[in-house]
């Protein structure tokens, strides 16, 4: 399953900045949490820095505000399967 997820954090520069991956996993792993875990990763891979606070797609925020901020088709995909 593809799930799309948004990483909080400081991007390269030292800003505050959000960073979009789409997380390929099974249904066990998203259900232990460990698509977030591979965003997270996922982002320091890309320069990003801690401390983060994740989201994916059922969360609330994810469904209401960010959304429609990011074309999701050009996010990278992080395969954890």
């Amino acid at each position: 399953m593809l799930i799309k997820c948004a990483v909080a954090g400081i991007d390269p520069n030292g800003n505050a900045d959000i960073w979009f991956v789409t997380v390929q996993c099974t249904e066990e792993q998203r259900d232990l949490g460990e698509h977030l875990e591979a965003a997270e990763e996922h982002a320091e891979e890309n320069g990003y820095e801690g401390p983060f606070v994740t989201f994916d797609e059922e969360d609330p925020i994810m469904k209401y505000a960010l959304m429609g901020v990011f074309e999701w088709e050009t996010s990278s995909i992080k395969d954890i399967t």
